[in-house]
């Protein structure tokens, strides 16, 4: 009789704290905020290009870049790209001007801060450059030069 008592007790301690472990509510997973990074350019002299990869976290949803700097950048629009996979972006060259890349990610929880990377190619070895008009202005002193790559 004990025993069938201690056994009916030790089933009923089980299929309270079976009950009681169960949990109906979902835990979410936080969320962070996504990050992102922009590699250093590479730049081709011979077709005056420069490639640059960008690379979201892997919890980012959508991501966006954009180049500042020369005459093919005047769109001041963000690309787009969705999913979180990398991406090698190319952009024209002008020597002497610089660029901005910037590029953020985002996902349900906001959006990462914005990462930024500046690029500016020079040639290399020695530059000659064409002086031509040179005007001096008496009044002020200054001499002002036109000068030619």
């Amino acid at each position: 009789m004990r025993v069938k008592g201690f056994v009916v007790a030790m089933i009923a301690i089980m299929v309270a704290l079976s009950g009681w472990s169960c949990n109906d509510k979902e835990v979410d997973t936080p969320v962070y905020k996504p990050t992102i990074g922009i590699m250093e350019p590479e730049f081709d002299s011979s077709t005056m290009t420069a490639k640059v990869m960008i690379a979201p976290s892997t919890d980012a949803t959508t991501w966006y870049w954009r180049v500042d700097g020369g005459v093919d950048t005047e769109d001041e629009m963000f690309t787009q790209e969705q999913g979180a996979a990398a991406k090698e972006i190319s952009f024209e060259v002008t020597y002497g001007t610089e660029y901005i890349i910037r590029a953020y990610a985002e996902n349900k929880a906001g959006e990462s801060d914005m990462a930024e990377k500046r690029f500016c190619a020079m040639p290399d070895g020695e530059v000659t450059l064409t002086i031509g008009e040179i005007t001096l202005n008496e009044e002020t002193a200054m001499a002002k030069a036109t000068i030619y790559p």
